[in-house]
């Protein structure tokens, strides 16, 4: 009687088939893991427009004002307006089911991560290296921790090529949040569905890693209004990938492939690419400059 079995030859063709299933199953996988990040990104962007709505009809139509500078960190007695020294993630936080975290001493908001402001296609919901300053509000100061939470996304400072710069009044940055910003959704003469809200942020992906966090990512999001953490701007009238070494501290980006996402002031995400001319991302950024842009080529 023979001896039933493989031959070395059946049993490696067997594992060279095997190996050419996994080659083509992997991938899939791997892109179905992609958009379903891709949906919960989009989803947080949403629920940040939703809170910044709700913020709005709470406060007779106005967005979150800017706050102050980097190290002024929210105080919950100084109402929203151009007085809150916290920025607009400070500010939107009771319309995000956080309340009680708008509500809590410093060193409770400095290490509270919101998974609502991660894109997951970025990095985890957890604390990051931040550089070690003081922080201050009315009533507490201290030195902040050396992790803290961070936010993916920021929201439309406008026109200028730096976040930081101060608005002028016979040139202003058409965003919507900035430095003790007063912003009217009546003032968005371009229409709220043509004006970006908030966006992802261009960063450089060695955050992790560095005990020297650079610029654009050390602070935590609850700090001050008005800076590179919280908020970007039209910069050099380019969109970036998110990469190890980036710089773009000023500019809106993503890890995602061929897009940046951005939520707009009427309430919907849209992508929007890499190669979108520098003239139609000003138009996008300035809230009444009269300059609408057909949605549909984006």
């Amino acid at each position: 009687m023979k001896k039933s079995g493989f031959t070395l030859v059946e049993l490696l063709v067997v594992i060279a088939i095997i190996g050419v299933l996994m080659g083509l199953l992997l991938p899939a996988v791997q892109n179905a893991r992609e958009a379903a990040r891709q949906m919960q990104c989009t989803n947080n962007m949403r629920q940040l427009g939703t809170a910044v709505q709700a913020h709005n009809a709470n406060n007779q139509g106005r967005f979150p004002s800017g706050g102050h500078g980097y190290p002024y960190i929210g105080d919950r007695e100084r109402g929203s307006d151009y007085n809150q020294r916290g920025g607009w993630t400070y500010n939107v936080l009771p319309f995000l089911e956080l309340a009680t975290l708008h509500q809590a001493d410093i060193s409770t908001r400095v290490t509270t991560p919101v998974p609502f402001f991660y894109c997951p296609s970025c990095r985890p919901a957890k604390n990051y290296p931040s550089r070690a300053r003081e922080v201050i509000s009315d009533s507490q100061q201290t030195t902040g921790p050396s992790m803290m939470p961070k936010s993916d996304y920021a929201a439309n400072r406008g026109a200028y090529s730096n976040v930081e710069a101060s608005e002028d009044a016979n040139n202003p940055s058409g965003g919507l949040i900035f430095k003790q910003s007063m912003v009217y959704e009546k003032d968005v003469t371009d229409g709220l569905s043509n004006t970006i809200l908030v966006g992802e942020r261009s960063l450089n992906l060695s955050f992790a890693s560095i005990t020297n966090p650079p610029l654009g990512d050390d602070d935590d999001c609850f700090l001050g209004g008005q800076n590179y953490d919280t908020l970007r701007c039209y910069a050099n009238g380019q969109l970036y990938q998110s990469r190890i070494g980036a710089s773009n501290a000023n500019a809106f980006g993503s890890v995602h492939l061929g897009f940046v996402g951005f939520m707009f002031a009427d309430g919907h995400c849209q992508p929007v690419s890499y190669s979108v001319t520098s003239e139609v991302l000003k138009r996008l950024l300035h809230r009444e400059d009269g300059q609408l842009v057909d949605m549909s080529s984006l």
